[in-house]
């Protein structure tokens, strides 16, 4: 289900509109299936603590609903989400729910998932594209103007984040160091490197290599309790801050997006939470 857009308040009638077009009608003929209800959100509505509540009352509201399945717009001027108050009460909103006894299904998000296993053993999806990382309502509307293809970039696990492509052989080149650090190697990867002519942004290999890093990601994580999560992502994230100043010193610069603003509010989200 698509959202009302959300600007500077938050309508009381979502949930009206939900049910009147999105859920009603599918409720009736569910029968007493068990069924999974999608809820999609925008972070001040995450944020607010009275929504949140509203939102958890209408979600348990439906007795045959036994999964959630939720995503969030957060508006935001980079790739990866730097608001540790945000993480905090979204990881907030994801307890409450599954303390009700519901399975909770987090979608549309990009590498700040790996933040929610702290919360317990939830669903997570993290896509391949950029807009299967980030939920927007825009991917919904007609546009009529041409877009530029993005430049092609790689996902370095040791810094959480994807830097473009050639930045990424920068560092390779001119800091082995930190990229024996943050680069872990796969088949794709090594094939896309290896190549003279940089692959382009809509070419598998790299989203290959992504998905193969996030589920050794996911494979460390796993095993260990939400109190060890947080020990062991808080690790990483600080041996990830390092590598970023090394770089800095080196002078080594990043585009925007590849640049490592996001560790710190990641490392407060954890400890704030």
């Amino acid at each position: 289900m698509v959202p009302t857009r959300y600007i500077s308040q938050m309508y009381p009638s979502y949930f009206t509109q939900q049910n009147q077009f999105t859920v009603n009608s599918f409720m009736e003929h569910a029968g007493s299936r068990p069924l999974c209800l999608s809820v999609a959100l925008t972070a001040p509505m995450i944020q607010d603590h009275e929504w949140r509540e509203r939102v958890l009352n209408w979600i348990t509201s439906f007795p045959d609903v036994d999964e959630v399945y939720v995503m969030y717009e957060h508006d935001r001027g980079t790739k990866q989400v730097q608001d540790a108050g945000f993480l905090i009460d979204c990881m907030t909103f994801l307890s409450d729910i599954m303390n009700t006894g519901l399975a909770v299904t987090l979608g549309y998000t990009n590498t700040e998932g790996l933040l929610y296993t702290v919360v317990g053993d939830l669903n997570i999806t993290m896509g391949a594209f950029e807009n299967t990382r980030i939920f927007s309502v825009d991917k919904f509307l007609e546009s009529e103007g041409e877009r530029r293809g993005p430049k092609a970039r790689i996902y370095l696990p040791g810094l959480f984040n994807w830097v473009q492509f050639e930045d990424a052989k920068r560092i390779r080149d001119d800091a082995p160091g930190v990229w024996q650090q943050v680069y872990q190697p796969t088949d794709w990867a090594e094939e896309a490197l290896g190549r003279e002519v940089e692959p382009t942004f809509n070419q598998s290999p790299l989203y290959k290599h992504y998905f193969r890093n996030m589920q050794d990601h996911m494979n460390e994580l796993r095993p260990l309790s939400a109190s060890e999560r947080r020990q062991f992502l808080l690790a990483k994230i600080d041996t990830g801050m390092s590598a970023y100043r090394e770089l800095h010193y080196r002078g080594i610069g990043l585009e925007k997006h590849g640049q490592g603003g996001h560790l710190l509010e990641w490392q407060n989200a954890l400890n704030g939470a």
